[in-house]
């Protein structure tokens, strides 16, 4: 599986830098933030699992007000379920997925300061293991998760200074990433990033 998410990797920076290349009106931007996600169909709610998300962005400028943006970005993912001893519910377990994602987002500005986005990422499946009460589930949790995790993405950008920004959003799998039962991920982010100097290439 590695050899496979090395080379998409390496495609997706090539395909990344072509696109850099080739746009008159682009800028780049350093994307940090963390993520909050569940895991729909585990019986389990709650965003309670946090994640860490970083990525490097691009973003192309189509007019003053609308834009598309790709990029390269590590996510997170997964499911948390924390002790209770108010119910006597002392059960624990996580389940960590370790994915790289390409965005391919719209952008609308309106107001100058505030930018909708939606869109989609295909997330690729780095790593995936499960813990329960402190030990590693019996069963090998990447037998059952699929190598590729499709999301609907939305989300809202503020513009904080001419650089830098902060961004909320929401993320949900199309189709799902395991079977029997079928399980989607869900998450919600809050990042923020930093925008590069404007490059024209005119």
């Amino acid at each position: 599986m590695y050899k496979y998410s090395i080379k998409i990797i390496i495609i997706s920076i090539l395909l990344i830098s072509c696109f850099t290349i080739a746009a008159q009106d682009f800028h780049g931007m350093i994307i940090a933030g963390i993520t909050g996600s569940q895991i729909d169909g585990d019986t389990q709610a709650g965003y309670n699992k946090m994640n860490g998300l970083f990525g490097l962005d691009v973003i192309y400028q189509i007019t003053p007000a609308w834009g598309l943006q790709t990029g390269l970005e590590y996510q997170g993912k997964g499911a948390q379920k924390n002790i209770n001893p108010n119910n006597n519910d002392y059960t624990y377990f996580i389940t960590r997925l370790h994915y790289v994602e390409i965005p391919a987002l719209i952008n609308y500005t309106f107001r100058n300061k505030i930018v909708a986005e939606f869109g989609f990422s295909v997330g690729y499946l780095l790593s995936a293991s499960q813990e329960k009460d402190g030990y590693p589930s019996p069963d090998d949790i990447m037998t059952r998760i699929l190598p590729f995790d499709i999301n609907a993405k939305a989300g809202i950008n503020y513009v904080l200074t001419t650089h830098l920004g902060a961004t909320f959003r929401w993320g949900y799998s199309v189709k799902p990433i395991a079977l029997n039962p079928a399980w989607y991920n869900s998450l919600i982010s809050i990042s923020l990033f930093y925008k590069f100097a404007q490059k024209d290439n005119q």
